[in-house]
Parts: structure tokens; C-alpha cells; sequence
């Protein structure tokens, strides 16, 4: 009954249960621990891991760049799948694929466990996709290649890994072999239910980490480079983990497979080069677009800004000036944008508040030192000010703030208007500079806000305005043309590229992973 505080799991494979062990009590000895631990029989417990709830594996899916172009079939595809009724089943079966490789030596063929589908949304953050519970190790699942073996030993393994699973499952009257010819083996597990999130879930495996949406699931744990995770009973993400797949009601059972509303992928020049998630070639494709046809129109449709000291200034348009994604500097005023996509903002480890400040004064300022009670006071002034008109309950003390690319950018504004006049004052310069965070609409639960401000403990966040990829669409892009028609042709091509980034849920991926197999099996024309 003590066995979660006496031993390791995940750190002696040789001490993970089966079932033959839970049928009597058992003594084990703990080589790395240098002792022995007994396990008394307990009957709730020796059901509950025969069940499935023993071990969660955590499966990181759609993980590849391989899946979103040239047409290629991401073997992760059958996990949402259900394939034929075999003679003798009342419903076909699950056939589910353990990334990155298939293979998986880390269970007896007669144990079970809970496999949890997630997909990466940045370091710290995974979206929930479906959870299978009562999954059986396939046959020839773990069968695996020997370090050291020699080639004709690895052929070996591939024909027995072969044999072993050719007549696996078909879909549609097709074999799994056909729609994977060139592989030896084709699922690691298979169960009869697979179940899907009512609504979004998401998983974060860093305390600090921001989410607002209300399925948010902090568990501590880390998915390796094979894109999988083991959590046994005694792991300290397992708790946290059987809670969440045990809560009934945000889950809902898998059906028959349902095809019809899968629509044919868009196509763009984005995805072709495999830049259809790329930061840099949407701060470029932005910038250019923007130029083309026209800052104010931008400022006003795109952005939002009704204060005409804004719209009658004259701005030159940046890409990367200090580092800044795209930034308008004008005569007056100053308009900074910070793209971040399927991103989060990182800490400057390097730079204290006052190396900031210095950096920005020496730049646009022209002096080396900080003169006593003058551009800190006035940044601190700023703090002050904006933190009372955001968010009180976020006030801090300068010395507890973080530092990002955030603060240093909107302190760069500042010393660029004081460049222009030295007499401004903290409330003058608060209503010169408007930074914007752009992200794309399935992100926006990541990111807390107040007043669509981004609120977060970096100095200066609350400065930030946010906005989506689909508020950039729909006010600005949508109806944008170009009088010349080459360019306009690219332009486009550009908008079909942000229709991706302006979807509520980001699940393009699945959708068009499920495409190609309903391609392959005849089920999609």
C-alpha cells in the first residue's frame, strides 16, 4: 500500500508492475535505492493499475515539420481514427501510434495503462487532444532493436516488428500496410474508446507559466526528445494527471469516423516554403504589405487608433530596428508591435531594469551616464501612472519587476521622444507611445489580460495592447488591395496565410492529418 513513497518507477523499469506481480504480495529489491521494498497486495489498488490508471503516457503529437507539407501521412494520423470491425467485435478498435518511433519496452503485454494525446504549443505549454484509457500493447510493439547490432540483426527486428503487425487493422477495406508501405511496424497500443476534450484543456508543466483559459492543468513533468513521457503512480505529475482524465464531464467518447465536414487544406506560398508559423516571414510579409498600402489606413482599420495626433503624424516604418518586429517612429508619437506566434515572452536574463534604460539614453540620447532623478524617475513616473489607470492589483516595485524585450522596447520609445523634446513630461509620453501585442486568435487564453491589456509581471507589460492576426484580417486586410497586379496577386496569397493564424482553435494539423488518411482510404474524394 506505501509502494508511490517507497520506490522509483521511472527510475527502475525493472520495478513497474505487471500483472502476475499484483496477484500476491511481492518483494522486490530496489538495486539503485541499495534495498529491498515489499509490496503488500491490495486489491483496490492491483484492480485500479490492471484498469489502466497504473501509468499515464503522455504522447507529444503533430510535432514534425514532415506533417505540414509535400503531402506526407503523420503516423500519429490512426490515433483519432477508429479502424474496421474485426469478426467477433461489436465496434472496431484504436489503433494508437507512440511517438516518435512506435516502439515501447516499458509494459508486459498483458498490462495496461492511459495514453494522453497532447500537442506542443511552446516550452512549457501543451493542448489537450483526446485521452485513451484501457490501452493493450499491440503485437510487436516491443519488439526493439539491440545498441550494437549488427545490420543483418536490425533487418531481423524490422521483419519480426513486420509479421507481427501486416494484418493489424484495416480502414475502409484498407490495410494498414498499404496506407504505411514503406514501414515495419505501424501502432503501439489499441483500445476500443478514445475520448475528446467538450472543450479546450491545456497543460502547463511550469508553475509560472500564463494561461487564463478555465481548463488550465498545471503538472509537473517534462516530454523528452522522443516526444513521450512515462508517469507512474509515484510521479509527482500523476495525481494531477488522474484528476484531470477522471473528470467525466469534460470529456466526450470518440465515435464512428466522420469525414464530411473535413475540408480540403488551403494552400499558400507560406506552406509550400514551410514558413506558415514563422515569426520572421509574417513581421516581413507585414511590414511590406503595410507599406504598400498605406501606414494610416493601418493605424486606423488594423490597429484601431482614433486619436488623430496618431493618424496626422508622418512615421517611418522598421523592421527589427533594435530588434523591434515592426515599429512606426513618427515626428511625435510612436507605434511599436511585438509579433508572437505559437510563442511566449522570454525574460532578459541579462539586463537589469537600469542596463535598460542606460542602453536606450546612450542610444538616443547620446550620453553614457544617467544624469540622478532624470530619465528613471521619469520611466518611474510612467510605472506609476499606468499601473493606477491598468491594474492595481498588479502594482509592484520596480525591484520585483522582470525585464523582457517588452520593457526595452517601450523604453526605447521614450528616450526616442524625449531625442525630439527634452520637456516632456511622464503623462505627455504616456499618451505619445502605443505598443501592440499581436498574437494569433487561437492563442489569446495564453495570454492574461485586463482592459485587453497584457498583464503579467514583466515591467511595462500593462503598456501592451493586445491584438490578433484575425482583428488584423478583418479590419485591415480582408478588403486591402494593390493597384499593381503582381504584387496584389502576393497579397492574396498572404491573406489565405493568415486565415491559419486568424482561427479560434488551432487545430489545422489534425484537420488536414485527417484529410490525407480520408484521401488514402476512399473516404474523401
Amino acid at each position: 500500500q506505501d509502494f508511490p513513497q517507497t520506490c522509483n518507477w521511472s527510475n527502475d523499469r525493472k520495478a513497474s508492475f505487471s500483472k502476475r506481480w499484483l496477484e500476491k504480495d511481492y518483494i522486490v529489491k530496489h538495486d539503485k535505492a541499495n534495498k529491498t521494498v515489499q509490496f503488500k497486495y491490495d486489491p483496490e489498488t492491483a484492480q485500479a493499475i490492471l484498469n489502466g490508471k497504473g501509468t499515464i503516457i503522455l504522447n507529444n503529437m503533430y510535432t514534425g515539420r514532415y506533417i505540414s507539407s509535400w503531402g506526407n501521412l503523420g503516423h500519429e494520423a490512426i490515433n483519432l481514427i477508429r479502424a474496421d470491425k474485426k469478426p467477433g467485435e461489436e465496434k472496431g478498435k484504436f489503433y494508437i501510434w507512440l511517438n516518435s518511433m512506435g516502439v515501447c519496452t516499458e509494459f508486459e503485454k498483458d498490462e495496461q495503462c492511459t495514453v494522453l494525446m497532447v500537442r506542443s504549443i511552446n516550452e512549457n505549454s501543451y493542448k489537450v487532444l483526446a485521452k485513451a484509457e484501457k490501452c493493450e500493447l499491440c503485437d510487436g510493439a516491443n519488439i526493439s532493436r539491440v545498441k550494437g547490432e549488427i545490420k543483418e540483426e536490425g533487418n531481423k527486428t524490422k521483419e519480426n516488428r513486420f509479421e507481427a503487425q501486416k494484418n493489424l487493422a484495416t480502414y475502409n477495406g484498407k490495410e494498414i500496410a498499404e496506407i504505411y508501405p514503406e514501414e515495419d511496424m505501424f501502432a503501439t497500443f489499441s483500445t476500443y474508446d478514445v475520448y475528446t476534450p467538450k472543450e479546450e484543456i491545456y497543460l502547463i508543466n511550469d508553475e509560472n507559466s500564463k494561461n487564463s483559459h478555465k481548463h488550465t492543468h498545471y503538472a509537473n513533468f517534462i516530454i523528452s526528445e522522443a516526444m513521450r513521457a512515462y508517469i507512474r503512480p509515484d510521479h509527482d505529475a500523476s495525481k494531477s494527471l488522474n484528476d484531470l482524465i477522471s473528470e467525466e464531464n469534460l470529456w466526450e467518447k470518440l465515435g464512428e469516423n466522420d469525414f464530411s465536414n473535413i475540408k480540403k487544406p488551403q494552400f499558400n506560398f507560406f506552406k509550400l516554403i514551410q514558413k506558415d508559423r514563422d515569426e520572421l516571414a509574417f513581421s516581413n510579409a507585414l511590414a511590406y504589405f503595410i507599406g504598400e498600402i498605406g501606414i494610416q489606413e493601418f493605424l486606423e482599420k488594423g490597429l484601431k487608433i482614433s486619436d488623430t495626433t496618431f493618424l496626422n503624424d508622418k512615421y517611418k516604418l522598421y523592421r527589427e530596428k533594435n530588434n523591434i518586429d515592426i515599429s512606426f517612429f513618427g515626428k511625435k508619437n510612436v507605434v511599436i508591435i511585438e509579433n508572437k506566434i505559437d510563442a511566449g515572452i522570454t525574460a532578459d536574463k541579462r539586463k537589469s531594469l537600469e542596463s535598460q534604460i542606460h542602453n536606450a539614453y546612450k542610444l538616443y540620447l547620446n550620453k553614457t551616464e544617467i544624469p540622478e532623478n532624470d530619465f528613471s524617475t521619469l520611466v518611474n513616473n510612467i510605472t506609476e501612472n499606468s499601473y493606477g489607470r491598468v491594474s492595481s492589483k498588479n502594482k509592484k516595485t520596480l525591484k520585483n519587476q522582470r525585464t523582457s524585450q517588452l520593457s526595452q522596447y517601450y523604453i526605447y520609445a521614450v528616450a526616442y521622444l524625449l531625442s525630439k523634446d527634452n520637456n516632456l513630461q511622464a503623462n505627455t509620453i504616456i499618451n505619445n507611445i502605443k505598443c501592440f501585442l499581436l498574437i494569433p486568435e487561437y492563442s489569446i487564453q495564453q495570454f492574461p489580460t485586463e482592459n485587453n491589456r497584457y498583464i503579467d509581471d514583466y515591467f511595462l507589460s500593462e503598456q501592451y495592447e493586445i491584438i490578433t492576426y484575425k482583428k488584423l484580417l478583418d479590419g485591415f486586410f480582408k478588403n486591402a488591395q494593390i493597384t499593381d497586379p503582381k504584387i496584389d496577386n502576393y497579397l492574396v496569397d498572404f491573406k489565405s496565410a493568415l486565415e491559419s493564424l486568424a482561427r479560434p482553435v488551432n487545430n489545422e494539423f489534425e484537420e488536414e492529418m485527417k484529410y490525407r488518411f480520408g484521401k488514402i482510404i476512399g473516404k474523401i474524394k
